[in-house]
């Protein structure tokens, strides 16, 4: 085919297409998103409920009625005691708590850019949002009522303020809480240390391997501990 054939295909667009952004612009990765986000709302209200997200929420229920629970892996329910009190049913209780987790999943998708962002350009970044919002078990199970998308939005954000900062004093009692209270949330936490450790190192690598700079770490870790027996 040749050029002048490609012009004259290219003047038989019709106008409205000519007015769509590049293909090459960060435009349509937003949209992407947005389309995604649209998804998991329609999840959020059609989805069936899992036994599970019964168990969870029944745990709130346990809580509201001021009965002992055993005080690991229940501080998320401290914060949802008024649930049981709404108008409805238990299901419409547990959609309600899904728009919740759906409020983390917008967290976990502004952690990911923001750490995405330190790495590369907008762009990937974008890119990686929607890879995670778009994975298969994300899209059935990351705005259910359950502990993993509490967990997930408090470390995603730690991990954003760890990749973006050199942790001064003001960082690492942040990073501090937010690990804390996601170990309280779940034990769970601890197979994010790898990514952790990661992080770490490439930021140690940024500060010149600097000597100081592990015990930020360390001290942030002493928060984190306290925190948690506190």
């Amino acid at each position: 085919m040749t050029a002048t054939t490609f012009k004259d295909t290219a003047s038989r667009r019709p106008a409205w297409l000519s007015a769509l952004p590049d293909a090459s612009s960060t435009t349509w990765l937003y949209t992407l998103v947005a389309l995604l986000a649209g998804l998991h709302l329609n999840m959020v209200l059609g989805r069936a409920i899992n036994w599970d997200e019964f168990w969870f929420y029944s745990q709130v229920e346990v809580v509201a009625r001021g009965e002992w629970i055993q005080p690991l892996q229940t501080i998320h329910t401290r914060a949802l005691t008024w649930l049981p009190l709404l108008p409805g049913g238990e299901i419409d209780h547990i959609i309600i708590a899904r728009l919740i987790m759906m409020g983390c999943l917008a967290a976990i998708a502004a952690g990911i850019y923001v750490t995405a962002q330190s790495f590369t350009d907008t762009r990937t970044a974008l890119l990686c949002v929607a890879a995670y919002l778009g994975a298969g078990f994300v899209l059935h199970h990351g705005t259910s009522f359950r502990v993993d998308p509490i967990v997930t939005a408090l470390l995603t954000g730690t991990l954003a303020i760890a990749a973006r900062s050199r942790l001064g004093w003001l960082s690492i009692v942040v990073i501090g809480a937010l690990m804390g209270l996601a170990a309280m949330v779940t034990i769970k936490m601890v197979l994010w240390l790898p990514v952790f450790a990661g992080i770490a190192l490439w930021r140690w690598h940024d500060v010149d391997f600097d000597r100081a700079y592990p015990l930020r770490w360390v001290s942030a870790a002493l928060v984190s501990a306290i925190e948690f027996a506190g």
